[in-house]
């Protein structure tokens, strides 16, 4: 999930992830319940129009909301709420789900699923994209403050699934800062994999993780300019 907002510390509250289960985004006027009790009802199996429906009919308030679901499937589903401050709406896509409000216009949330459904690599790469092509088509009218990226993934072993955690809770350029941190992230996702190819004894995997570990740290800095 990739969120910015003129908000403080939006990552802090929009994004809820679980490996092998799904994504949940609440925002407008957030609802912590909706990540936390959305993704236990994902896990239980519900589909995604079922947890939206359990959770809105639940909440007195739901027209003041919004809420985005992704399962571990790839299908989406949303809710604007008709209270919710206009300039903004919901959008699904291939794998993906986008949403907005107090936006410059629609076209931000038309840029994200395209940028997303166009973007080759990693989800990652494919979400930070589409987080920079909400931005370049005008974003939050009020202006810019936080950001942030968050990617799950099972680890072997462990009960923890952050793949990439990471945030701008206050910066006067979070996108371009994000940027500069998810490509720090991806260098060093290549260099522990490197090393990981070379414990294991595949010196020539190892040779090739950290070539590609040199090459997006080459490319980076190109890659925060909007």
């Amino acid at each position: 999930m990739a969120v910015a907002s003129k908000y403080f510390s939006v990552g802090s509250v929009v994004p809820w992830a679980k490996s092998g289960v799904g994504a949940i985004a609440t925002q407008a006027w957030v609802n912590y319940d909706y990540g936390i009790v959305g993704l236990e009802l994902l896990e239980k199996g519900y589909s995604v129009k079922a947890v939206v429906d359990s959770l809105t009919k639940a909440d007195p308030n739901s027209g003041r909301r919004q809420l985005g679901v992704v399962d571990k499937d790839g299908n989406g589903g949303d809710l604007h709420g008709q209270g919710v401050y206009q300039l903004g709406g919901g959008m699904s896509g291939k794998n993906c789900v986008a949403q907005g409000n107090i936006l410059v216009d629609s076209t931000t949330v038309i840029e994200l699923v395209k940028t997303f459904e166009i973007t080759t690599g990693t989800l990652g790469d494919k979400l930070m994209a589409a987080l920079l092509a909400g931005d370049a088509a005008g974003g939050d009218s009020r202006g810019k403050q936080s950001a942030a990226l968050l990617v799950v993934k099972a680890m072997p072993g462990y009960r923890y699934d952050r793949e990439i955690d990471i945030r701008v809770d206050d910066h006067q350029e979070p996108f371009q800062e994000l940027n500069r941190l998810y490509g720090i992230s991806r260098a060093l996702a290549y260099l522990s994999s490197a090393l990981a190819k070379y414990t294991n004894g595949d010196l020539p995997g190892a040779v090739l993780e950290a070539a590609n570990r040199w090459r997006w740290g080459q490319t980076c800095p190109r890659l925060i300019m909007i």
